[in-house]
């Protein structure tokens, strides 16, 4: 079969991505549908999962990565148009192996992608790349057998396993579905467990994402979920992502919550139903997060951010629960491990009715330090990672607390600072902790020293 070759921006750490018409095409699509196609042969794989958002592009695609996958022999079951994790619950509920997730997540309208899932395995990385490399080859295998194109609704089963913990009689939660492929499924889990419609943001599923951007970790898009959170005297709001694998939350104050004060409330309570427990959470997470889990009897790792590397982590660690900043939430105990926002809301659901307790009481529980939001620092590309070593390198010659595993994480006596390539968009991220005002600003001040040297500006 003939060659083709993918723009290299697209293969992305953790999955495909690209925008539209400029980088990725449906043209594209096909062709990354034999490649997947071929890998899973050479693993024995002959039928796959495939699901959508909500996004103007993302049937197109589905139909021309379906139109690659079945040529190569290889069949293919259609969940339709479904949040992420439900295309991953599809392929644990239907004895797949594997699954394709066509979405463009978090980012802007126009662009589009696919996360691939073999159960089981992390893929990324390398297995990413293994994708360009087929279709640049054009070594394309074909199972020889008929290929299939089956479609299944897997919502009601979906929804059924999610809720199955809640107590429907006294649930007073709102909910932004931010227009993405969530909306359905929010609509209907609503219905289930006894919230009510007017608790509900946005839940027409529309690509335009006339609302808000679907990012619920940036607080300004949380503004009319706390607002509504206020007006209903709920108990806290969740804001869901473009495919609902990211969860952000709003406190029954209205408060915006960071993805890492999120795991803490969680932490301390699955560790009393798993004491002992191991549980992840990233580089860009609060040292309270670390010593809480210490504190409260757990195991806490600190490891690289991204849900494909984190989800990597807990199954060679045997992790119950793992989460970042950046809202993805992985529960293994009571569930499967992958990253779900709804699911993870459904939980905190579960322990503000089982404890009668109030998020905004377990935040301020909490020991207080200063945090700078995550800032971003735009860098070319193709250089993004050269300069990152440098980065690496003059703060490793100037002190010798560091963590290494994902850029540099600089402990001080005070706080920390964090410098790290983004590996999916062409910035740099930054964040610092510390136990003031002035001494957050010692960290700022430093790490523009260095950026500085490389014509990086942390002031703008």
């Amino acid at each position: 079969m003939n060659a083709h070759i993918l723009n290299k921006n697209i293969l992305r750490k953790y999955d495909i991505r690209g925008i539209i018409g400029v980088d990725l095409s449906y043209d594209d699509a096909v062709f990354i549908g034999m490649s997947i196609a071929t890998i899973l042969i050479r693993k024995g794989i002959f039928s796959i999962c495939v699901g959508r958002d909500g996004r103007l592009s993302s049937e197109k695609l589905r139909d021309s990565l379906v139109s690659g996958i079945t040529k190569c022999g290889v069949s293919v079951i259609d969940v339709g148009l479904v949040p992420t994790p439900c295309l991953y619950f599809s392929v644990y509920n239907l004895g797949q192996n594997a699954g394709v997730m066509i979405t463009g997540s978090h980012n802007p309208k126009d662009y589009n992608g696919f996360k691939i899932m073999i159960k089981d395995e992390a893929f990324y990385g390398d297995s990413v790349l293994e994708i360009g490399k087929i279709c640049e080859s054009g070594a394309f295998l074909n199972s020889g057998r008929d290929a299939s194109v089956s479609n299944v609704d897997i919502s009601a089963k979906y929804i059924d396993e999610i809720t199955s913990f809640i107590d429907k009689s006294s649930v007073n939660v709102c909910i932004d579905a931010g227009n993405g492929a969530s909306g359905q499924i929010v609509t209907d889990v609503a219905k289930k467990i006894g919230i009510p419609q007017d608790n509900l943001l946005f839940c027409d599923i529309d690509g335009n994402f006339p609302n808000h951007h679907p990012d619920p970790t940036i607080e300004k898009n949380m503004k009319d979920l706390a607002n509504l959170v206020i007006e209903k005297k709920a108990d806290f709001g969740i804001g869901l992502d473009g495919d609902a694998d990211r969860i952000g939350i709003v406190d029954d104050k209205g408060r915006f919550v960071y993805g890492d004060t999120l795991l803490c409330i969680l932490s301390k309570f699955l560790l009393l139903e798993v004491p002992n427990a191991t549980i992840i959470s990233d580089v860009k997470a609060s040292k309270v997060v670390f010593d809480e889990i210490k504190r409260l009897g757990g195991n806490g790792i600190m490891w690289q951010s991204g849900h494909s590397l984190i989800k990597d982590k807990m199954k060679k660690t045997g992790a119950a629960l793992a989460g970042e900043m950046s809202g993805h939430v992985f529960y293994k105990h009571g569930y499967y491990g992958y990253d779900d926002g709804i699911f993870a809301g459904m939980k905190l659901i579960e322990i503000v009715q089982k404890h009668k307790v109030k998020i905004s009481d377990l935040i301020d529980a909490l020991p207080k330090t200063v945090t700078s939001p995550e800032i971003t620092v735009k860098v070319d590309e193709s250089q993004k990672f050269e300069i990152m070593g440098k980065i690496i390198h003059d703060f490793k010659a100037k002190y010798t607390d560091f963590i290494d595993i994902d850029g540099i994480r600089v402990n001080f006596d005070f706080g920390w600072l964090l410098v790290r390539a983004s590996n999916t968009t062409n910035c740099l991220v930054i964040r610092f902790e510390a136990d003031n005002s002035e001494n957050l600003a010692k960290l700022f001040d430093t790490t523009h020293e260095v950026l500085n040297r490389y014509e990086l500006n942390l002031k703008q």
